[in-house]
Formats: structure tokens, sequence, C-alpha cells
């Protein structure tokens, strides 16, 4: 994640559980057991899952806030997929300055 710029923009405002359970679970061909499994490290990660509580967090909510998402993010890190989908926007974005400096 280092040298990546505003990756966080990828996820803005609250996302859907199932989305954010896709993302961290990607190997998975069920939405069901994406978030099962996100489920089940949340609640296998004590101290995180503490601070989601301490942010309201329910393993019944259906969209996580960017407060539950940040504490998420800061115990395992963005998902890989995210972080290179982050690497190729920003490449994309120093090309096209470049262009425009042409």
């Amino acid at each position: 994640m280092k040298n990546i710029k505003n990756y966080a923009q990828l996820w803005q405002g609250c996302q859907a559980l199932n989305d954010v359970a896709r993302a961290f679970f990607c190997n998975y061909a069920r939405n069901e057991k994406c978030v099962q499994q996100f489920q089940l490290k949340i609640v296998n990660t004590p101290k995180m899952y503490q601070e989601l509580l301490d942010a309201e967090f329910s393993l019944d909510d259906k969209f996580i806030t960017p407060i539950q998402l940040g504490i998420i993010v800061s115990h395992w890190g963005y998902p890989e997929h995210l972080h290179n989908m982050a690497q190729q926007e920003q490449e994309k974005q120093e090309k096209r300055k470049k262009n425009d400096n042409l």
C-alpha cells in the first residue's frame, strides 16, 4: 500500500457488508459464504471485534460505516485486489498528468 495516494476513495461512505465481505473473501462463489467467513474472522480477531463493538457494529448489520471499515483495515489491511486497483488508478492519473504536460 506504500506509494498509493487516496486509495481509500475506493471505499467512501457506508458500504454493504456483502460487498466488504466479498472484497476480503473473494475466493468464495456465494455471498453467504463470504459473509460467514468475514464474520468468523471478525469474531476470531478479539481486539478488532471489541473496537468494532465500541463503534456500534453488530454481526447482524447490513452496512459498515466508514469508522468501522477503518477499524477493519487498520487490523487486516486493504484487500490485495483493492490495493492493485488503486495502484492502477494512480498510474492512470500520473500518465494523464504527464500527457497533459506534453
